[in-house]
Parts: C-alpha cells; sequence; structure tokens
C-alpha cells in the first residue's frame, strides 16, 4: 500500500468537521426556497420575484459556494466532486466553513485582516490547495485555548514569494495527523515549526498573480 493510499482510507478529520455546516446551510436554503415556492402559490409571483430578487440571488450564491466546499472535503476522502470546476475564490468560502465548523465546536478563529488570495486555476486539481488550508487551520483552532481564539496570518514572502500560513500557537505534535495528509497529498507546501507557531509554506504559482 502506497502513502498516498494509507491517507486516503484515513477519515479527512476537514471532512467530519464540515460536512455539518454545510448540510445545515443547504437545508436553511432549501427551507427558504420553499417557502418561496409556497408563496408564490398564493399569486402575485412577478411582484414576488421582483421584490425578493436580493434573497434569492443570495441563497443562490450560498448554494454555489458550498458546492465547491462539498466537492474539496469530497475530494479529500477520494470522491472527485470537482471534476473541472475551478474557483478563484475557494480559499475564502472554505475559511468561511472552517470558522463556522469551530463555532460548532465552541472555538474561534480570527477573521482575516483582508481580502484572502484568489486561487490559481492550474495547481492542486482545484481542491488541493483550499483543502490543505482549511485541514490547518481547522486542526489548529481545535487545538488552542477554549477561550482564546486562534491567531494566524497569511503573507507573502519577499525572498521567493511564498505564501506563508502562520498558526500562532500551534505545534507539530498537536497538528500531527493533518500536517501528514498535507505533505502526502501536497508535498510542495513545506511545514516549518518553531516554538511559538507551524507555519506552511505554499510556494508561488498557488494563487493567481503569485510567480511560479
Amino acid at each position: 500500500m502506497t502513502a498516498s493510499e494509507s491517507t486516503q482510507r484515513v477519515p479527512d478529520a476537514l471532512t467530519a468537521g464540515l460536512m455539518p455546516v454545510v448540510i445545515h446551510r443547504l437545508n436553511n436554503a432549501t427551507q427558504l426556497l420553499a417557502n418561496f415556492q409556497a408563496l408564490m402559490q398564493l399569486g402575485g409571483a412577478d411582484d414576488l420575484l421582483r421584490d425578493r430578487a436580493g434573497d434569492l440571488a443570495e441563497t443562490a450564491e450560498t448554494v454555489h459556494e458550498l458546492g465547491y466546499v462539498l466537492a474539496v472535503i469530497a475530494a479529500a476522502s477520494g470522491a472527485d466532486l470537482l471534476r473541472d470546476r475551478r474557483e478563484a475564490r475557494g480559499l475564502a468560502w472554505t475559511l468561511d466553513a472552517v470558522r463556522d465548523g469551530l463555532r460548532r465546536e465552541g472555538r474561534e478563529v480570527d477573521a482575516p485582516a483582508g481580502p484572502l488570495p484568489d486561487l490559481a486555476p492550474g495547481t492542486g486539481d482545484g481542491w488541493r490547495v483550499a483543502w490543505a488550508f482549511g485541514s490547518a487551520v481547522y486542526a489548529a483552532g481545535l487545538a488552542a485555548p477554549v477561550d482564546a481564539p486562534l491567531s494566524w496570518s497569511l503573507r507573502v514572502d519577499d525572498a521567493d514569494g511564498a505564501r506563508v500560513l502562520r498558526l500562532a500557537g500551534a505545534t507539530e505534535r498537536g497538528l500531527a495527523d493533518p500536517l501528514a495528509a498535507i505533505r502526502d497529498r501536497l508535498p510542495e507546501v513545506a511545514v516549518v515549526v518553531a516554538d511559538d507557531a507551524v507555519e506552511l509554506r505554499f510556494p508561488g504559482g498557488c494563487f493567481r498573480g503569485d510567480a511560479a
């Protein structure tokens, strides 16, 4: 059995953590659409569509984003739901789901300091970079003290153009399983362990606008 095959058979922690989030949000979207349909059956469909167009647009966007997150965690578990789909905003959508997943566990993660970078379309089969990022943040959030949100940052290393995800207070021991899976599925990502943080270095080319 290869290392990759062995990793694929280990339940993915991010999948277990995010599935309840995805299902809950999809249920909410389905309920809104069911309510909308019931109102339309009462008459005045044209007026209703005009008045509630914003709600419908927001629901459509939510379902679109959740479809990507579901495809990412399914791919990590061995099912290719993503196929040829590529989403530039996948990193932001994944982090949003991760933060919701950690809230369900009574944990908090700092909001991003600014807009997250867009994913490059040709990297990591469309899912590996978002999955690796989400897995590391989710695991570090679970390992962080309950009374303090996980502090993290994503910066560009001017020396080589790498994007560096820094997870403050995380340890290699605390993130052993997700880091092993990341090394297996995305070996070009380097893991650097310091006394006060774990850093993941995504090489140039993983994100739009970065030099390969």
